[in-house]
């Protein structure tokens, strides 16, 4: 919900060309307006959603824009650190010279090539069923992700 793409959506509203021409439009009305771009394309989504009766919990559904996320992201990175599970080593990355910033492997994917990503799958048990407890007694849910260091801030 907001990382390279939208900049680079926002900048061609504005005609932004250069990092130099962020400077000069001004750092905070660009993040502002990049922003309000991410909102009101996540509420399009939501109400396109919607009219598909796609179910969801759209109450509490998270967004990576949230603060609540990114604190429980870097909740997660701490616990991490805590015992000792992050290393550090050097790694090639994907590196776009005009926006001066590392791009994730999904933004420059080849259209002439297929590409694998790493990709888990997790099955945990439904604590919560509800009305429908008798019924889906040993109900499970399985979940893929290419972030398995966001699932500890998954709740539902």
């Amino acid at each position: 919900m907001h990382g390279l793409p939208i900049e680079v959506k926002v900048e061609g509203k504005f005609g932004i060309k250069t990092k130099k021409d962020i400077e000069i439009f001004g750092t905070d009305k660009f993040i502002e307006e990049c922003k309000n771009f991410a909102i009101t394309n996540m509420q399009a989504m939501t109400s396109q959603l919607k009219e598909l009766t796609v179910w969801l919990d759209w109450e509490n559904a998270y967004q990576t824009i949230d603060k609540s996320y990114m604190e429980s992201v870097w909740f997660g990175i701490k616990k991490a650190h805590e015992k000792n599970l992050l290393y550090e080593k050097e790694k090639v990355i994907h590196w776009c010279p005009r926006c001066e910033t590392a791009m994730a492997g999904y933004e420059v994917a080849d259209g002439y090539k297929e590409v694998t990503d790493t990709a888990i799958y997790v099955r945990t048990k439904l604590k919560n069923k509800g009305k429908f407890n008798a019924q889906f007694k040993d109900a499970s849910i399985v979940i893929w992700t290419t972030t398995p260091w966001t699932l500890p801030a998954n709740v539902a």
